[in-house]
């Protein structure tokens, strides 16, 4: 491996580690000092009716709820691996719910094959399902998609998806939940 490699490698690590150290996640399986703060309380719109979620959850009770892959990704904003995620070749018709809420996000009508090695969705299942947010974590300037019912951190948004949207909404598997139809 060269210098430059090696060099690439460790800045990404140390990166990781403390974006980790900074929002209080996992490392490996040990938990770093993690608050006690409440999470988030929202209202939400969906269609013509609305819909209050209260995830007055602490961080040791998200915890408790989800897995630790789960608990990274969705409440530290962590990433799996590409290829790996449970539903990246799924083609089961439904309807992905938010793995924290269970708030409706994606149809499967709109996802598609990207080659990326995550879930992909050319949209949302209505505009007020998700949130974007700037995300200057890393070199290249992203739009982060959280769940507009809990906050919890699905993925990101591309501009070089498919017609009709020209969107790629590049989704963890980790923060999906699939009721199929």
């Amino acid at each position: 491996m060269s210098i430059l490699v090696e060099q690439c490698i460790t800045l990404t690590i140390g990166i990781l580690i403390n974006i980790c150290i900074k929002r209080k996640c996992y490392l490996s399986k040990s938990v770093i000092g993690l608050s006690k703060k409440r999470i988030m309380q929202r209202t939400i719109e969906s269609g013509s009716n609305e819909i209050m979620t209260k995830l007055n959850l602490t961080e040791s009770e998200w915890q408790e709820k989800l897995s630790p892959e789960e608990f990274n990704i969705c409440r530290c904003s962590a990433t799996e691996a590409p290829f790996t995620g449970e539903y990246v070749n799924c083609k089961i018709t439904g309807v992905y719910h938010c793995k924290c809420c269970d708030a409706e996000l994606f149809n499967s009508d709109t996802k598609y094959d990207s080659g990326s090695g995550w879930p992909s969705f050319w949209q949302p299942i209505n505009a007020q399902a998700i949130k974007e947010i700037a995300d200057r974590t890393l070199a290249m300037p992203r739009v982060e998609v959280t769940c507009a019912a809990c906050a919890a951190h699905l993925g990101h948004v591309f501009t070089d998806g498919p017609q009709p949207t020209g969107l790629r909404y590049c989704i963890n598997s980790a923060a999906l939940e699939l009721h199929a139809l």
